[in-house]
């Protein structure tokens, strides 16, 4: 909605939250949505060009923690992506 005294905003998905519950060890991951190579949803199916290993080994994501600069290009180093 737009109007006097309000702003358009642009909103965009940043990250995807994985968690990896079925796996050992169980924790949440961020993944960036243009990593994502497939989305089915008949299949229920995500998927992404990374291993599960690759994906296992990742940064942990904690919610109360903000996702800042440092964490993302912590996050973008592990997964070699620039």
């Amino acid at each position: 909605m737009s109007g006097p005294g309000t702003a358009d905003q642009t909103w965009s998905i940043r990250y995807i939250v994985i968690a990896t519950k079925n796996w050992l060890p169980a924790k949440e991951v961020l993944i960036a949505p243009e990593w994502i190579s497939l989305i089915s949803w008949s299949e229920t199916l995500v998927r992404v060009d990374m291993t599960c290993e690759r994906i296992k080994g990742a940064p942990e994501y904690d919610p109360l923690t903000p996702v800042n600069r440092s964490y993302e290009d912590h996050l973008y180093a592990y997964y070699g992506i620039e």
